[in-house]
């Protein structure tokens, strides 16, 4: 073997190499990492922005088709006696293409068993009039663009309101 081969395997073994250890870390971190980092803001930002009780059951995440199921999703009514939204599952695939066009794009959107549980209170407003008109006395923000989506390929499996 020449001298220059010997220097080219031995570069294209520490590229294989790092390539290698990005991959095992950026697996391990959309695995097993993340899942719990996406549940617990979750939680914590829906409760926040609702002013309502939100429960996870799991996340999962896979990071090398870019998609993300969240199973036992429910979000409580203002009396916490049944659910307001609730559902067995939800799965989200996200293109890659996404980093793109700046926005999100969902090529496929599964939601297993949603429920939504509508309830005229005696006054005549119902279990969700709090979250039509959540911050009215908010300004909007100067220079804001709206966000940009696509959702594509929606799916509901045995839903019932």
């Amino acid at each position: 073997m020449k001298l220059s081969q010997l220097g080219q395997s031995r570069i294209l073994k520490k590229i294989l190499g790092w390539v290698f250890i990005f991959l095992a870390i950026y697996a391990i971190a959309g695995f097993f990492i993340l899942p719990g980092i996406i549940k617990s803001v979750m939680i914590r930002q829906l409760s926040k922005g609702l002013n309502r009780e939100v429960r996870i059951g799991k996340v999962h995440v896979n990071p090398f088709v870019l998609s993300v199921r969240v199973n036992d999703f429910s979000i409580q009514d203002i009396k916490p006696v049944n659910p307001f939204i609730s559902f067995q599952e939800i799965y989200l695939n996200i293109q890659s293409s996404s980093l793109f066009y700046r926005g999100a794009v969902l090529s496929q959107i599964r939601v297993v068993e949603p429920r939504f549980t509508v309830i005229r209170n005696e006054d005549m407003s119902y279990n969700f009039s709090d979250l039509l008109h959540p911050g009215e006395n908010q300004a909007p923000e100067k220079n804001s663009k709206p966000f940009k989506f696509s959702l594509n390929n929606i799916s509901v499996i045995n839903g019932s309101v």
